[in-house]
């Protein structure tokens, strides 16, 4: 879509479990609306977001799902590494660091989606195609090796 030309926000809704949030874009003379709804579990350790978009003219977009590639404490000196997981369309950054622990992250596509994968100087990312009106779900987690084991 480009840059966005305007961009509005707002909380729509939260409540115990899940929390929403509208995000209103126009760019290249499309736009585009979004409601973003995030689902958080107690004993879970990926949370599900569902983003519906609305807009008109063209009958799909991309959207990309992204996950910083900076891992946040330098000064540990952390080694980097990433699974683009083609098999269950998913991206898993791993930070190896020499105190404190190693950490993941991961995005997860809910459908058995054929996502495209690309990168800018910030972030991995994961390129779907979307529809208007539908939904498109994904997971996003965390997890740390002086954590217990991942279990959902």
């Amino acid at each position: 879509m480009g840059e966005p030309q305007s961009t509005t926000v707002r909380a729509a809704s939260a409540g115990q479990r899940q929390g929403d949030a509208a995000v209103t874009r126009a760019a290249g003379g499309v736009k585009v609306s979004e409601v973003k709804r995030f689902t958080v579990d107690a004993g879970h350790d990926f949370d599900q977001v569902e983003s519906t978009f609305t807009f008109s003219g063209p009958r799909e977009l991309t959207a990309a799902i992204g996950l910083n590639k900076s891992p946040a404490y330098a000064h540990q000196h952390p080694l980097y590494h990433v699974d683009l997981d083609r098999s269950h369309p998913a991206m898993l950054p791993w930070v190896t660091q020499n105190i404190d622990g190693d950490c993941g992250v991961g995005a997860f596509l809910d459908v058995q989606a054929e996502p495209r994968y690309a990168e800018d100087a910030a972030n991995h990312l994961m390129l779907v195609r979307v529809r208007s009106g539908q939904p498109l779900r994904y997971f996003l987690g965390a997890v740390w090796s002086k954590a217990m084991a991942v279990g959902s």
